[in-house]
């Protein structure tokens, strides 16, 4: 059983300096397969990641001081998961009640005083982004396959990231980003989505394609919200990728 797992690890990690223990993700929401991971969210003062096999389950476990953990609500590289995960968090142990403040204010959170920082993460992703269409662009001119299907790559897993902070959409794990994002985009998405990750039967070319695809869904999202510099720079990415 996972419970007993997760509470002789919180033991240990209470003879660590744990002041406080949840457990997060599948295993907290009752969605878990049996073989789930175990993850851990510890506050105190330790190692920030550590991985380690127990009963031959994967257990991550994170520390991060209190205010930290605070923090990561309302910071745009950590708020899609860190939000749904602080809400759904089992209490493992929290003597001073710590986790519990923590918990309570994930609950209470809405998007409103952090809109302003998610757009601007969200416009500085795309915006970044232009730089590897660039890359796939020379990759497919020169024929280099395997530059192509790295950059190919790194467009399709990083653009639906910034969608989601434009959009509003918190995830909990990474994957439910995919499928959530192609919900709130439509077919348009979800099609050019699958073929740059490549599923099913599709070309390299094709798949590279559908990437540049992406990139100009990403950039018509947030088209209003270039400054004049951002939009020169997306838009001699996408004179890039349509010149191919």
């Amino acid at each position: 059983m996972t419970a007993p797992i997760a509470e002789r690890i919180a033991a240990s990690l209470v003879e660590s300096g744990a002041q406080s223990i949840v457990l997060v993700g599948s295993r907290a929401t009752g969605k878990a397969s049996a073989e789930s991971d175990v993850d851990l969210a510890v506050i105190g003062d330790g190692p920030s990641y550590r991985l380690q096999i127990d009963d031959g389950l994967l257990v991550s476990v994170g520390w991060a001081t209190p205010d930290e953990q605070r923090r990561r609500l309302y910071d745009p590289d950590w708020l899609g998961t860190h939000v749904p995960g602080w809400r759904q968090a089992v209490v493992l142990h929290d003597p001073t009640g710590i986790a519990a403040e923590i918990k309570a204010e994930a609950v209470r959170w809405d998007w409103n005083p952090v809109a302003a920082r998610c757009d601007e993460a969200a416009v500085a992703r795309v915006v970044g982004l232009a730089e590897e269409v660039h890359k796939l662009a020379t990759a497919l001119q020169e024929k280099s396959d395997l530059a192509a299907a790295v950059q190919r790559s790194i467009i399709a897993l990083r653009l639906p990231h910034a969608i989601a902070l434009r959009r509003r959409i918190l995830y909990g794990s990474e994957n439910h980003l995919w499928e959530l994002v192609a919900c709130e985009l439509g077919n348009g998405w979800r099609s050019a989505q699958s073929q740059a990750l490549g599923l099913g039967v599709v070309s390299l070319d094709a798949s590279c394609k559908a990437a540049l695809c992406l990139f100009e869904l990403a950039a018509e999202e947030l088209r209003e919200l270039f400054d004049e510099r951002q939009l020169i720079v997306v838009e001699h990415a996408l004179q890039r990728a349509e010149a191919l």
